[in-house]
């Protein structure tokens, strides 16, 4: 996993801060992959419950992580506890490392 453990600290922080206890984050794409080089953070998030999971939070959440780790290119996938499990649900929760 390419990311910093101030990085990893700073992800855990926010997403508490915005999303609450119970949130889960998982790292997923190329950050997942140590031999590789570059590339976007990019989060799968998973709010414990619908009424968090909001466009608003997912940009809280950003500018907060933004504010803590630098000008960063940072990609969130927010997935609604009781919406519709799209494909990219499927790759993030099965390949992505779990932060929080």
């Amino acid at each position: 996993m390419r990311l910093t453990a101030s990085e990893v600290d700073a992800i855990k922080t926010c997403a508490k801060t915005v999303f609450g206890e119970g949130v889960s984050v998982r790292l997923f794409g190329s950050r997942t992959n140590d031999a590789a080089a570059g590339g976007d953070i990019d989060l799968y998030i998973e709010p414990p419950s619908d009424e968090l999971s909001t466009l608003r939070n997912e940009l809280a959440f950003k500018l907060k992580l933004m504010d803590a780790i630098g000008d960063q290119r940072i990609d969130v996938v927010l997935r609604s506890p009781m919406g519709t499990r799209r494909p990219i649900d499927r790759i993030a929760s099965e390949t992505g490392i779990p932060l929080l």
